[in-house]
């Protein structure tokens, strides 16, 4: 691990990419913890309401990835991860205006596909621009961000929703996400960490 996060620091895709997997799976992926206070809470649904929400979900997952596997002989660049976690944050945002399960469920099958949609396209990028020596490192490192990201997303998620409501945590995730993803792709530009797409 402690190699594969030197190696990491030393290849400035590799860093930013690795930072905006942090940051997306921090604020995005806490889906088990929103969904069902906002389903009861904010819709007014019960076992059967949630279900449908989860299941539009999953149904948006299933459509991103036949996006992703019809564009398989496309190289992934840092563009379309950069432009999938802004949408998805737009997404989020979204769901703090859903008033009705309908509204709802189109969202959250939207964030299904444009979740899938960055972390095939975040796995890709690490993997492609990894030398053969590192890649398994690499990968190690990302599985514990991943990994050790959703948690304290959850924790904080559900303190904010405790406080506020779930449909106000959605709206605040997905400014918090593009403000910081903005954030990111400007200070790498200025500093040309960025390189060129594959």
């Amino acid at each position: 691990i402690k190699e594969g996060l030197l190696y990491i620091r030393k290849t400035p895709i590799l860093l930013k990419t690795s930072l905006i997997i942090f940051f997306v799976t921090v604020v995005s992926f806490n889906y088990n913890v929103l969904i069902p206070v906002f389903a009861k809470e904010i819709l007014g649904l019960r076992e059967k309401g949630f279900g449908i929400l989860l299941s539009s979900m999953g149904s948006g997952s299933l459509i991103g990835a036949l996006i992703v596997s019809m564009k398989g002989k496309k190289s992934p660049t840092t563009k379309s991860l950069v432009l999938s976690s802004v949408i998805l944050g737009l997404c989020l945002f979204a769901m703090g205006f859903a008033k009705g399960i309908f509204a709802a469920s189109i969202i959250l099958g939207l964030c299904g596909v444009f979740n899938l949609w960055f972390f095939t396209n975040a796995n890709s990028i690490l993997q492609l621009h990894s030398s053969d020596e590192f890649r398994g490192r690499v990968m190690g490192v990302y599985a514990m961000v991943f990994a050790g990201a959703i948690p304290i997303g959850n924790l904080i998620s559900g303190l904010v929703a405790e406080r506020i409501s779930a449909n106000t945590t959605f709206l605040y995730m997905g400014i918090i996400m593009i403000a910081v993803i903005i954030s990111i792709v400007t200070g790498s530009r200025k500093k040309n960490l960025f390189q060129k797409p594959l």
